[in-house]
């Protein structure tokens, strides 16, 4: 799902929103991550097995009152809204330099490729090529990619990405400066992407491919040549991935939570992905909406509109629905997602959101979380 900590807690625990809860950044507030107590994270299964663990985010999503900090030894939250790169990175690096001889988990989150579109200075100039760039966005199916407002949107948010580039720059020159590089696995990806103008859409909370598409990028300890992976992928793989292409030490009782794949694997992988939006209606659009991605097909549907079914083969952006066309295929699509529904859903505790803590509100609201 295409929103912070939805994206987040799967990332941490290798299950679906439906699984874990958390289906939205306030929605649920104080609710912790896993009401139920079945789920473990990521940094508690490392921390058992004698690891350091170390958090750094950059943002209101992910302080404390999601429940994402759980088994981290240390976690370092702004106190406000939320903070720069350079210094959550100054923050990370500072650890580092401190951490002992043994084996460590460093999580470091970064918010700068996200609205508001700020770059520092240095990163504001670097994309001024308007007559490329309005190409481009036609190419993407966007309305108005002529309009000032979606240019200069476009422009601030390949600034930010390419200065959180920097900073993920100065992590792995320090893990090299120390010897620790080719030991490490190291992954970098995103809980979501951006409209930036296509499906009518600047920011993100839906799920057409510009939101839902992230990087995937991984070093395994002592991996000498690059390849590239064509297979579906979701971020509910990346633990799977870690404990067994990058031979992660996870207990096989935490290993049975994950509804991941290894998809460095001998196996034939998945052959769709399930994605979903069922936070209530807003400004992001209607609620409970789900996706199944496939390497051809991918199928949208809402228990209440209705289905939309595209071929990204021959319209990767999604631009028209074939439904009509090919009823049978949606049809298939629809019964394999019904089933994953069926599979992954976990009635959440009402208990557990009948309270919310007002200052996090009020923080999630400036940053567009909250209606």
């Amino acid at each position: 799902m295409a929103t912070t900590l939805p994206a987040h807690a799967s990332i941490m625990t290798g299950t679906h929103p439906m699984t874990h809860g958390l289906v939205a950044n306030a929605a649920f507030l104080p609710r912790d991550l896993d009401d139920a107590g079945t789920l473990r994270t990521l940094a508690e299964m490392l921390a058992d097995r004698g690891y350091a663990t170390a958090g750094f985010v950059s943002a209101a999503p992910l302080k404390r009152h999601s429940g994402i900090d759980r088994g981290f030894q240390r976690f370092d939250q702004p106190l406000g809204l939320q903070r720069g790169s350079r210094k959550t990175t100054e923050l990370a690096l500072r650890w580092l330099d401190d951490h002992d001889e043994g084996p460590f988990l460093l999580w470091v989150h970064y918010f700068d490729p996200h609205w508001p579109y700020q770059p520092p200075w240095k990163y504001r100039k670097e994309f001024t090529e308007t007559r490329r760039l309005v190409s481009y966005l036609r190419r993407l199916g966007v309305r108005r990619s002529e309009s000032a407002r979606i240019l200069s949107i476009n422009n601030a948010y390949d600034g930010e990405v390419l200065y959180t580039d920097s900073q993920i720059g100065r992590l792995f020159e320090r893990l090299k400066a120390a010897g620790l590089w080719d030991d490490s696995i190291v992954a970098v990806t995103s809980d979501h992407g951006e409209g930036l103008g296509q499906h009518d859409h600047l920011y993100h909370g839906r799920i057409y491919n510009e939101q839902l598409r992230v990087p995937l990028l991984m070093k395994l300890a002592r991996q000498r040549e690059g390849r590239r992976i064509g297979r579906v992928t979701s971020l509910v793989d990346l633990l799977p991935i870690l404990t067994s292409a990058g031979g992660l030490p996870i207990a096989s009782g935490d290993r049975g939570q994950f509804q991941g794949v290894d998809a460095l694997g001998s196996s034939p992988g998945r052959a769709h992905v399930v994605s979903e939006r069922t936070h209530r209606r807003g400004s992001w659009g209607p609620a409970r909406r789900y996706a199944l991605t496939g390497s051809e097909w991918k199928l949208l549907h809402s228990p209440t509109e209705g289905s939309a079914l595209y071929h990204l083969g021959r319209d990767p952006h999604e631009t028209r629905s074939v439904i009509d066309e090919h009823p049978e295929v949606a049809d298939q699509l629809l019964a394999i997602l019904s089933e994953r529904i069926r599979e992954h859903y976990r009635e959440p505790d009402p208990a557990s959101a009948n309270q919310r803590d007002s200052e996090t509100l009020r923080q999630l609201r400036a940053l567009g979380y909250v209606d």
